[in-house]
């Protein structure tokens, strides 16, 4: 399979587990999905429009660009955590927290 079309592949993947997952259902739209694919060595970052509409697009490549430094370094849990907490600020600063606030989601590590 040639390089382009593991990456459609994969990013098909990432847009089922976004809607699979109901990423897409939050009040303010700002479910984000980090899909780390081993085997393709592909990290793909989307996020719903509420969150889109605040950042700038080449914010998810800085969250690719941490989990495959980390994954390079073998350091893949601190990476992942470290991707996590980045997009936890920028949700933070971008909305923040509302006094009706719920978790919406389950915050899981999902393996197909």
């Amino acid at each position: 399979m040639k390089p382009k079309e593991v990456d459609l592949e994969v990013r098909e993947k990432a847009l089922v587990s976004f809607v699979e997952q109901g990423l897409h259902e939050t009040r303010d739209k700002t479910g984000i999905l980090i899909l780390i694919s081993l085997f393709e060595h592909r990290v793909q970052v989307l996020a719903d429009s509420g969150i889109n509409a605040k950042v700038p697009e080449n914010t998810w490549d800085e969250i690719v660009t941490i989990i495959v430094n980390g994954l390079k370094a073998g350091d893949t849990c601190n990476a992942i955590c470290q991707a996590v907490e980045r997009c936890g600020e920028l949700l933070e600063e971008h909305f923040p927290r509302k006094h009706d606030d719920t978790d919406e989601l389950p915050n899981l590590v999902i393996e197909p």
